[in-house]
């Protein structure tokens, strides 16, 4: 009887075991990082046609998920921070997100630990395009290099370093931690945008000096400016630096402007312009006339 009890009782906990365990044989959990953001993406393939609820531990700043049972869509179920998968005789798990957790400037880490066991567990690491490891790992040597622990694989697409761990008969509750120092790309390309964004600035400013010197050379040389010079009053030759402006170009519009052009040739807003015009028709050095809704300036002769 005793015998028969205890059998009763082995059984019953081998049907326990065998209806909790999730029979995974595959388990692949690839980390991408992309600038100071890594995106996760996770497949899990089982033996046979599963059913029940499965439960993934997501990061606190997890964003953009997407989860596929058997290729197809379906919506998450995030209780906290896990995401809850039902499988109905399906045998295949995908899902993905994005998240920092992972990254802290430079450095990489990762712990990650599974409810359920797993045949064959695959870790894969891929370094942002053209960043290398702080300390370079040896061909000969996977245990070199600053990275931990010693990747069963490494290898590269020709853009980005790409590291494996590979473990067999992962058991729930085992966990499995990563830590990579990092070597960021240099960004050559920026540089060179900013020296040449540099140099065409000097050449511009340049070609600029180069264009106005000579146009300042010929409205000196006029010789209808260097006629009104002669014949200019004793006060004129006792202008003000913004008198002198005005009064230069009247000279180069033979002796009349309207007003409103001088406020543009010029610079001057309204009232300055008028205020200075007042002084120099006070001072008899220019006259002004109304022609319809026009206001002339004349330099007096």
């Amino acid at each position: 009887m005793f015998k028969k009890i205890l059998l009763i009782l082995v059984a019953m906990i081998l049907l326990i075991n065998i209806s909790y365990s999730a029979d995974i044989k595959t388990y692949q959990a690839a980390f991408n990082i992309v600038d100071n953001t890594i995106v996760v993406e996770v497949d899990a393939l089982f033996n046979e046609s599963e059913t029940g609820i499965y439960s993934f531990e997501l990061p606190a700043d997890y964003d953009a998920l997407s989860v596929y049972v058997d290729s197809k869509p379906v919506s998450p179920n995030v209780t906290g921070n896990l995401l809850e998968i039902e499988l109905n005789k399906n045998s295949k798990i995908r899902f993905n997100y994005i998240t920092e957790e992972f990254i802290d400037k430079t450095n990489f880490l990762m712990n990650m630990k599974l409810d359920f066991d797993v045949d064959n567990l695959v870790v894969k690491l891929v370094l942002p395009e053209g960043a290398s490891l702080k300390k370079p790992i040896k061909e000969s040597d996977l245990t070199s290099g600053s990275i931990y622990p010693k990747p069963t694989k490494a290898t590269t697409d020709g853009r980005s370093l790409i590291f494996y761990w590979l473990v067999k008969d992962f058991k729930q509750g085992d966990e499995i931690s990563v830590f990579t120092q990092i070597e960021p790309r240099r960004n050559i390309s920026g540089l060179f945008v900013l020296f040449a964004g540099i140099i065409l600035i000097i050449t511009g400013i340049f070609f600029y000096i180069i264009k106005k010197k000579p146009k300042a050379k010929v409205i000196i040389a006029k010789p209808k400016a260097r006629v009104i010079v002669r014949k200019e009053d004793l006060v004129e030759k006792h202008l003000k630096p913004d008198e002198e402006q005005i009064i230069n170009v009247l000279k180069k519009r033979e002796g009349r402007c309207e007003q409103g052009t001088l406020r543009v040739v010029t610079g001057f807003s309204k009232a300055t312009l008028s205020r200075l015009l007042k002084e120099l028709e006070d001072r008899k050095v220019i006259y002004k006339e109304k022609r319809g809704k026009k206001n002339l300036v004349f330099l007096k002769k």
